[in-house]
C-alpha cells in the first residue's frame, strides 16, 4: 500500500516551490500526493492555477499511512490550530516535515524549531515592519539555501530545486545515481 505524502495548498501559495517536487513523488511506486486545505472548495495559487484539496485538514487524524507533510511558501495562509495540531502530531511520529519560504513558519509557530536548526526567506525586520508575531528563534536560523535535521526539511524560496532533491533524497524514492543524474540537470554547477 502507498504511503501518503500531505501537501498544504491555500490561496496565493507559492505553487512552484512544491510541484518540482510532487512530480516526482507522484510518480513513484511508493507514495501517493494528497492535497490538503482548511476546507475543500478550489484555491487559486501565486501563479494563478485553480488547485482543489482532497483532504480537510480536520479529517487527516483519521488517515493512514502519513509519511510527512510539504508546506509550500506564500502569502496568504492563517496557521489554523488544526494545522498546528497536524505539524506537532507528524512530527511526534518523526514524519517528514518539509517547508519552503515562509512556510518554516508554521514550522516555528508549532514549536518544531524552537531548538533545531533551520532556514527561511523571512527576516526578523518582516515580523516588526508588519507587526506580526516572531515565532522563529533566530539563533537557530542556518541562513542557508537548504537545511535537513532530524525529519525536517527547510529552505529558502529561490532553492525550489535543491528542497525538491532533499526530499526525493529523504523518501528514498530515487537510487543515489539517480540523485545525481537529477541534481546535475537541475542544478547550476554553483549550487552543486
Amino acid at each position: 500500500m502507498k504511503k501518503n505524502i500531505l501537501v498544504m495548498i491555500y490561496p496565493n501559495m507559492a505553487d512552484f516551490e512544491m510541484i518540482l517536487a510532487c512530480t516526482s513523488i507522484s510518480k513513484s511506486d511508493k507514495y501517493n500526493i494528497v492535497p490538503i486545505g482548511d476546507d475543500l472548495n478550489p484555491i487559486v495559487a501565486e501563479s494563478g492555477h485553480t488547485y482543489i484539496p482532497k483532504r480537510k485538514i480536520k479529517d487527516i487524524p483519521m488517515m493512514q499511512n502519513i509519511e510527512g507533510l510539504i508546506i509550500p511558501g506564500g502569502c496568504g495562509m492563517i496557521a489554523s490550530s488544526e494545522l498546528i495540531e497536524l505539524i506537532k502530531n507528524l512530527h511526534s511520529k518523526n514524519k517528514m516535515l518539509a517547508a519552503i519560504c515562509i512556510g518554516p513558519e508554521y514550522l516555528a509557530t508549532a514549536g518544531i524549531l524552537d531548538e533545531l536548526k533551520y532556514t527561511t526567506s523571512m527576516k526578523p525586520e518582516y515580523y516588526i515592519e508588519n507587526g506580526r508575531s516572531d515565532p522563529f528563534n533566530w539563533e537557530n536560523n542556518t541562513n542557508t539555501r537548504i537545511w535537513l535535521e532530524k525529519n525536517i526539511i527547510t529552505a529558502k524560496g529561490e532553492a525550489f530545486v535543491e528542497f525538491a532533491l532533499k526530499i526525493w533524497e529523504y523518501l528514498e524514492i530515487m537510487t543515489h545515481e539517480e540523485l545525481q543524474t537529477e541534481r546535475a540537470e537541475f542544478t547550476p554547477e554553483w549550487c552543486q
